[in-house]
């Protein structure tokens, strides 16, 4: 269970790479704008990584990275905000990418675990109109905590450089094997 106090912010970026070797490389910073985490996957075909924080990696099974950022799909990561009915807004070109752009609100419920009982949510998605893989995110909350203080809390997801034939996403240095 991760808990994010109101003000507090995860942002992911990342690149994907569908040919010829299936890779991901997800990038993951959790803050609070005075402080923050990073946390970072990098699979390549039947291999995984994973960094919690400065030059060190550690060999990861692929399908406990895969299935993290599986979750991260907006489908997926739309889903535990309960999510109504996405409303298509446009066409457009999103990460230079041509997109279609769905905007929907959640539940204000969904915000008690975040510790905003009464936020009103604002949820946009970009999904690529060839493919359907998800290309940008946006979820932002705002509304009072349990003191009636205001506070915020935002996801955002990025995905640039889908099948840049100059992307090459590589196995880091630094490697050890995961303790246990």
């Amino acid at each position: 269970l991760v808990t994010v106090a109101s003000g507090g912010a995860i942002v992911m970026e990342g690149a994907l790479q569908l040919k010829p070797v299936e890779a991901a490389d997800i990038t993951m910073t959790l803050g609070d704008g005075s402080q923050s985490t990073k946390i970072g996957y990098r699979i390549i075909g039947d291999k995984a990584y994973m960094n919690l924080g400065g030059d060190s990696w550690m060999a990861a099974p692929a399908e406990d990275a895969a299935a993290t950022i599986d979750s991260l799909k907006p489908d997926k990561l739309l889903k535990g905000y309960a999510t109504s009915d996405m409303d298509k807004v446009g066409e457009e070109d999103k990460n230079g990418i041509p997109s279609v752009h769905y905007q929907s609100t959640a539940d204000p419920g969904v915000g008690s675990m975040l510790g905003l009982p009464t936020a009103t949510w604002t949820i946009d998605t970009w999904l690529a109109k060839d493919g359907g893989f998800p290309v940008s995110a946006l979820i932002v909350a705002e509304g009072k905590n349990e003191a009636g203080e205001a506070g915020s809390f935002s996801v955002s997801l990025d995905v640039t450089g889908v099948n840049d034939p100059n992307l090459e996403i590589e196995a880091p240095e630094n490697v050890q094997e995961m303790p246990g």
